[in-house]
């Protein structure tokens, strides 16, 4: 994670690099509705959590959460569990 500047006008950041996944997020967010996860969705998801190395992902209460955490636990295929007012999907095993 690093801040800095996006996209052709510059805005700035402060977050992981934009990838597919982060763009079907911020559609799922923006619209309220879950988009439809295919494999090919799936794999691009895993890819990106390998570029991010990431471990752990984590949804705090926010707009459309229940949208949002339906989409990453389809795109996962694994449930969440909840810790206090966050939902953590543990992704290590699978990147």
């Amino acid at each position: 994670m690093k801040p800095g500047t996006a996209g052709a006008n510059k805005k700035g950041i402060y977050g992981p690099d934009f990838r597919p996944t982060t763009a079907l997020l911020v559609g799922a967010q923006d619209s309220g509705v879950i988009p439809p996860i295919g494999a090919d969705t799936r794999a691009q998801a895993l890819d990106d959590l390998r570029f991010w190395e990431a471990d752990v992902v984590v949804l705090p209460t926010t707009k459309n959460s229940e949208v949002l955490r339906t989409t990453m636990t389809q795109l996962l295929g694994i449930a969440p569990r909840q810790v206090d007012d966050v939902w953590l999907w543990e992704v290590l095993s699978l990147r």
